[in-house]
Formats: structure tokens, sequence, C-alpha cells
């Protein structure tokens, strides 16, 4: 084999190489599949932070914007948020937090996930189209799956 050939094949694998890496595990549908690429397919459904029997949406709302504030030192201009319903689970009540801005939700729990990251438990809910719900309880940084039949509407 001559030099020129030789260049050829190795500018060809550096090319290969990079189309590999950087492009196909992207989105690619022809990118094997593993369990975790298909858990990060969940779509998120919803948050729950705790929230007293006797706790108004304006303080729920006062303590989700102290959460959101001490995660980025500020509330965001962009960010909108609004407060759903009530549920029960294991005898303590929480209320959805709703926001568009999926980000804030992913901020949110890994700041739960860390030992003393956020003082309130959150409760989260995802699923794929079409299939069943799995369901989350994140409190003092452990993670514990739970059935979503026990989340009830309050």
């Amino acid at each position: 084999m001559t030099t020129k050939i030789i260049r050829r094949l190795i500018v060809g694998a550096i090319v290969l190489q990079f189309l590999w890496f950087m492009i196909l595990p992207a989105g690619n549908r022809l990118a094997p599949r593993s369990p975790e690429m298909a858990q990060a397919r969940l779509r998120p459904i919803g948050h729950q932070l705790p929230s007293p029997a006797d706790e108004t949406e304006e303080q729920f709302r006062a303590a989700v914007s102290e959460l959101i504030v001490s995660i980025y030192h500020r509330m965001p201009d962009w960010l909108e948020f609004r407060v759903g319903r009530r549920f029960e689970f294991d005898g303590r009540y929480f209320r959805e937090f709703i926001c568009a801005a999926g980000s804030v939700c992913g901020h949110i729990h890994l700041r739960a996930q860390q030992a003393g990251g956020i003082s309130r438990a959150i409760i989260e809910r995802a699923g794929l189209p079409g299939s069943e719900q799995t369901c989350w309880q994140v409190r003092s940084g452990v993670e514990t799956k739970f059935d979503c039949e026990d989340l009830r509407a309050a």
C-alpha cells in the first residue's frame, strides 16, 4: 500500500468516528436502543410537591418561588408556572407544580436527589404515550418508585 492510500484510510476512519460519536447517538433511529435510552424517552406528566392540608395556593406558590430562587439565584423573567390539583399519597398531601419549561423540573429533580437538597419531597409521574405511568418519590436524596394507583386526587 502506498502512503497516499494509508492517509485516505486514516482520514476516512476519522470521519466515520466523528459521524458515529457525534451524529448517530443524537437521535438517529439506527443507533442501538439501551434500557437507559428507553427510560430517557419517558414523557414527564407532572411534579407534585408536599403541601399541608391547610396551605393556601398563595403559600404554596411562595414556597415554590423560594425553591426556584434557591436554584437559579433569582426568579427568571421567562419562568411561568401554575399550581395544579391536590393529591394525597402515604397520608401526606401534595400539589401539582405545572411548568412548561422542562429544565426547571429537571433542576428541581437534581436538587431533590441531593441529601439535604430541598426541604420538601417531590413526586414525579412519567410515562410513554399509550402506556402505564411510572411514579417516584424523592425525599431527602432517596428516590423510591411506587405504584401510581397509590397517588389519589384529594
